[in-house]
């Protein structure tokens, strides 16, 4: 964990918050019942936890943690019908949305997720919440950063039903989301393949290191054993020095043939080319 995310504070005034999250305090982990405006600037990430009703009384400790940029999230519960959430908030002339986030009175999930997230340093690659609209999914990382993603652009969504696709679950941990009739699992790293062109440059060029590198190592394995392209029948040359040379990936059956070659088991094969990876 790095030195910028050690000290956490949760300020929860309510026992109720504090008795429904049940989030243990430990190391740089405290729970704080009581807080002051002066307090925030010696919290390196503060966490406040309130029902809609009482954010007026804690008001200017939101302000001051979100002026100084220490606020990483407001979590208010609903203990009010939803239309007079904006009214509770203009009382406590909050005006921020980025860092709050609204759950339902039963929902202690979602905000425990996001604290557990941040306290292993996580929280960029968490998903807090996750939901879908006629065609997209919007999610929630545990930084509060927000996606939508079309459906278009995830082939295996594209080929669900409409009714399929608003039966996700997300993992208690919040690593992935997932829909159990299509069996089909989504991390945040899928998601921002699909909206962010710089990691998705970054992810193929690191799936062309990757790819380049195995292939140096199945030549390698190759030579070691004394074989000569000509003697791997099944593969032609052209194609054994694709994978060898250019990076070109391998299928599971060539990958076999290979191991044949070599009289190797397909597992013993692998792990030869794992020593020389």
């Amino acid at each position: 964990m790095t030195a910028a995310f050690k000290r956490m504070v949760l300020f929860a005034p309510e026992p109720e918050t504090r008795s429904k999250l049940s989030i243990p305090a430990a190391g740089h982990f405290k729970i704080h019942t009581q807080f002051s405006a002066g307090e925030v600037a010696h919290s390196q990430n503060l966490f406040i936890a309130v029902s809609a009703t009482g954010l007026s009384h804690i008001a200017n400790i939101i302000k001051r943690a979100n002026d100084i940029k220490l606020l990483r999230a407001l979590f208010v519960r609903e203990n009010i019908p939803p239309e007079w959430l904006p009214q509770m908030l203009s009382r406590a002339d909050l005006r921020m949305a980025r860092n709050i986030l609204i759950h339902a009175n039963e929902d202690w999930q979602t905000p425990r997720r996001i604290i557990n997230a941040w306290r292993s340093g996580a929280q960029h690659d968490l998903i807090a919440r996750a939901s879908t609209t006629d065609d997209s999914l919007l999610v929630v990382n545990c930084a509060l950063e927000c996606f939508e993603v079309s459906f278009s652009e995830i082939p295996a969504l594209v080929r669900m039903q409409k009714k399929e696709r608003l039966k996700l679950k997300l993992s208690e941990s919040g690593s992935y989301i997932h829909w159990p009739q299509a069996d089909v699992h989504l991390d945040l790293d899928a998601i921002r393949y699909a909206t962010d062109d710089k990691w998705r440059q970054q992810c193929d060029l690191q799936k062309i290191i990757h790819n380049k590198r195995f292939g140096q190592a199945i030549g390698i394995v190759r030579q070691k054993c004394g074989l000569e392209k000509k003697d791997i029948a099944v593969i032609s040359d052209r194609q054994l020095r694709r994978i060898e040379n250019e990076g070109a990936r391998p299928s599971v059956g060539t990958l076999t043939a290979l191991a044949q070659a070599h009289n190797m088991e397909l597992n013993a094969y692998l792990n030869e080319i794992a020593q020389h990876f």
